[in-house]
C-alpha cells in the first residue's frame, strides 16, 4: 500500500514493491492516531504489486519504541532501523538486512554480523551510480545504474521480486549490406591495344580538372580533345594528375594555329617518334584550321600506328568541297608518315561536323576525297546517338585505317546528359578500343 504514519513525511522514498500486508496492523478508515491512512485506490487485502520492492519500514509499533532506545544514535541488533521513519544506522557489530522476519511481511532489522540474514542484504551503491548486481533502491531512493547497466525486474533470489543492475545487452550485429553492383568495370587497353578518346571541349573551357576527371573514369591511353585552348603542359598534367599515368602532349604542338585536335599520350605506354601541326590552307570559316598527327610505337611490343585529326568547318548546309580541301591537308600528312613507316596503320579522330550518313564521310570511308585517292578506312566507334549537347546524329568520330584496327568496344561514353554541357564542354566524349594488328 501506499501508507504513511499520521503526522510523519512520507520520507521522499519510493517503495520498490506495494505488497498487501507487508505493513503491522491493517489500514483505519479513519485516519485516527497512529494508524496507515491508505491510496483510495488500493483496499487490504490487494494483490501485491510485481513493480517495486519495500525500502521503508513504517510500522505502528516504531512509534512505541522506548526512549532508551529513541536515545540512541545506532539502531540496536533486533530492531528496525527506519523505525523512527528515518534510517538510523544499526550499531557497531550489526547490520541491517531486508527479510521475512515475522513470516508475514519483508523488512529491515539490525542483526549481528555474525547471524546469517533469512535473504541476501541489498549491496551499497557505489559513487553516484549503482554498480552491476547491485541494488538501485538500496538507499531508500533510486540510485541510477551506472553506464553501461540499466535496472532490472526478477526473481534474484529466488524468494522474491527485487531490481538489479544488469549489464546491457550487446546490441545485435548489424546484417551486412548487400553489395550494389556497381558500374561494369572500365577496360584498359593490353598488350597491342589502344585506347583513344576523342571530346570536343569547347573553346572558351579552361576547366582542366573537370575535363580531366571524365577522362579518367573511361582510361584511354590516347586521348584528342578539339578546342583546346588552354595550356597544352597544364592539360598534359591534369590528365597525369587524374589518371595515375604520365601524359604527354603531342610533339609539335608548341602554340596555337587553328582548331584541330590535339593529342595526348600515355608515355609509360606508348613512345613518340615524331608528330607536327599544319594549319590548312583553305577558305576554312570561323577560324584556322589543322591536322594534328603523331607517331606512336608500344613500348612493350614495338607496333607502331599514326595517330591524328581535325577539326573541320561548320556548314549548316554542307560544303564538301571545303571539308575535303581540309581533310586533304591531313591526309598529306598521313601519306608522309606511312612512307617513313612502313606498315603503320592510321588511326584518326575529331569532331568533323558531319554525320557518317553525308556525302562527304561516306567518301572518306571509300577513301576518296574529290579527285585524290587514298586508304579506304573503318568506323571504330559507331556512336549512336548525338555527340553534340542538344541533340542531333554523331557528328564527332574515331576512324581507322582498314585492315590495320579491330574494333573491339566503341560509342560515346557514360557521361554526359543530352541538353546539359558536360563539365563546360559542348560535346560529349566518344572512345574506340582496338586491336592493333
Amino acid at each position: 500500500y501506499v501508507c504513511k504514519l499520521a503526522g510523519l513525511s512520507l520520507l521522499g522514498w519510493l517503495a520498490r514493491a506495494r505488497a498487501a500486508g507487508l505493513l503491522d496492523g491493517q489500514c483505519d478508515a479513519t485516519g485516527g492516531g497512529d494508524a496507515c491512512l491508505c491510496s483510495a485506490e488500493e483496499a487490504p487485502g490487494a494483490a501485491p504489486s510485481r513493480e517495486e520492492h519495500v525500502l521503508i519500514q513504517l510500522r505502528r509499533s516504531a512509534v512505541d519504541r522506548s526512549s532508551g532506545e529513541a536515545a540512541l544514535d545506532c539502531t540496536a541488533a533486533g530492531s528496525d532501523p527506519f523505525g523512527s521513519g528515518s534510517l538510523k544506522a544499526c550499531c557497531a557489530g550489526s547490520e541491517q538486512q531486508l527479510g521475512n522476519w515475522n513470516s508475514d511481511r519483508w523488512y529491515y532489522k539490525c542483526v549481528a554480523s555474525d547471524v546469517p540474514a533469512t535473504t541476501t542484504a541489498a549491496p551499497a551503491p557505489s559513487g553516484a551510480c549503482t554498480a552491476s548486481a547491485q541494488d538501485p533502491y538500496f538507499t531508500g531512493s533510486l540510485v541510477e545504474c551506472c553506464e553501461g547497466t540499466m535496472k532490472e525486474l526478477g526473481n534474484w533470489t529466488g524468494k522474491d521480486l527485487s531490481y538489479l543492475c544488469k549489464p546491457l545487452a550487446p546490441p545485435a550485429p548489424l546484417p551486412a549490406p548487400k553489395p550494389k553492383p556497381g558500374p561494369p568495370a572500365v577496360q584498359l587497353a593490353g598488350l597491342g591495344e589502344a585506347k583513344v578518346l576523342q571530346w570536343n571541349v569547347h573553346y572558351s573551357n579552361k576547366d582542366t580538372a573537370g575535363l580531366s576527371g571524365v577522362v579518367a573514369l573511361n582510361r584511354p591511353d590516347i586521348v584528342g580533345f578539339c578546342e583546346l585552348t588552354t595550356s597544352m603542359n597544364d592539360m598534359a598534367g591534369a590528365l597525369s594528375a587524374a589518371t595515375g599515368r604520365s601524359f604527354r602532349v603531342q610533339p609539335g604542338r608548341n602554340g596555337w594555329q587553328g582548331f584541330g585536335t590535339d593529342i595526348f599520350y600515355d608515355s609509360g605506354k606508348w613512345q613518340a617518334l615524331e608528330g607536327g601541326v599544319t594549319t590548312a590552307q583553305c577558305s576554312s570559316r570561323s577560324g584556322d584550321r589543322t591536322a594534328n598527327w603523331v607517331v606512336l610505337q608500344e613500348r612493350a611490343t614495338s607496333k607502331t600506328i599514326i595517330v591524328g585529326g581535325t577539326h573541320t568547318s561548320y556548314c549548316a548546309e554542307g560544303c564538301d568541297e571545303l571539308h575535303e580541301c581540309e581533310l586533304k591537308t591531313m591526309y598529306d600528312q598521313f601519306e608522309k608518315m606511312q612512307r617513313k613507316y612502313h606498315g603503320a596503320g592510321v588511326l584518326w579522330m575529331g569532331d568533323i561536323n558531319r554525320n557518317m550518313g553525308s556525302t562527304i564521310m561516306q567518301n572518306v570511308l571509300k577513301g576518296q576525297l574529290g579527285r585524290q585517292r587514298t586508304f579506304q578506312v573503318v568506323d571504330l566507334a559507331q556512336v549512336q546517338g548525338n555527340t553534340y549537347f542538344s541533340g542531333g546524329p554523331a557528328i564527332d568520330h574515331i576512324l581507322g585505317e582498314s585492315g590495320s584496327f579491330e574494333k573491339l568496344k566503341g560509342g560515346r561514353t557514360d557521361q554526359g546528359v543530352t541538353g546539359q554541357h558536360l563539365f563546360g564542354a559542348d560535346h560529349f566524349p566518344i572512345y574506340a578500343l582496338v586491336k592493333v594488328k
